[in-house]
């Protein structure tokens, strides 16, 4: 066979598979060279837009997908929330569990002692910190006690000052993954609502409070109405 028959051979061929894997179109000439299966989708995709039907079907996709996504927007504050930590030991992820919080009434009524305070020395909790979670423990300077002044009495160490002896007490459970604002810093002064921990030391109850005059007499009221 010589190149002209070759060359007519692979034009036939490319005609031919151009046929197979055109769009689907719903050109009158364009029937003539597809199958008959095509022939009949074509006019059932015909009939459907002429009765709106995939109009229809479109508008309720993007009716079904507006809807789930509003759905999930306005339930990402319900998830339950995690603390992630990187392990030092394995490089593993380590999920650490939901922290809880309530109102600062609420926390207070539920506290044995309520003090406002300055930090004035953290250190590392060994006792209670895992390779994922980081504990620490700081002596605070007592200002003011506003509830529990028998327990402080107790477990209180007098220290020299410059005007008057201070009370410090050593209070742990900074860095808690159980307690959401459970960060300090030295020198910070807050308030804390506390509860013993049975060695003689105080541990953090609930979140730290910021200081201010509204917390502090909001503070002193409820602790008067108990």
């Amino acid at each position: 066979m010589g190149p002209d028959g070759w060359t007519r051979i692979h034009k036939n061929y490319d005609m031919d598979a151009s046929k197979l894997l055109a769009p689907l179109s719903c050109d009158p000439n364009a029937l003539l060279t597809t199958r008959s299966v095509r022939r009949k989708r074509c006019k059932f995709t015909q009939s459907l837009n002429s009765r709106n039907v995939l109009p229809a079907r479109a508008n309720s996709w993007r009716l079904f997908l507006t809807t789930m996504l509003f759905l999930l927007t306005s339930h990402v504050g319900s998830f339950p929330a995690e603390a992630v930590s990187l392990s030092a030991r394995d490089g593993h992820i380590a999920r650490q569990p939901r922290c809880t919080d309530v109102q600062i009434e609420d926390a207070t009524k539920m506290a044995d002692v309520v003090v406002s305070g300055k930090v004035v020395k953290l250190m590392q909790d060994a006792a209670h910190s895992t390779n994922e979670v980081r504990m620490l423990k700081g002596e605070v300077e007592i200002k003011r006690v506003f509830k529990g002044e028998e327990v402080v009495d107790k477990m209180a160490e007098i220290m020299p000052g410059r005007l008057r002896p201070h009370k410090m007490v050593m209070v742990e459970g900074f860095g808690d993954p159980g307690i959401c604002r459970n960060s300090v810093r030295e020198r910070d002064t807050k308030i804390f609502l506390l509860k013993p921990n049975g060695n003689g030391e105080l541990k953090l109850n609930s979140s730290v409070v910021t200081l201010n005059l509204r917390n502090l007499d909001y503070v002193d009221a409820v602790v008067h109405s108990e």
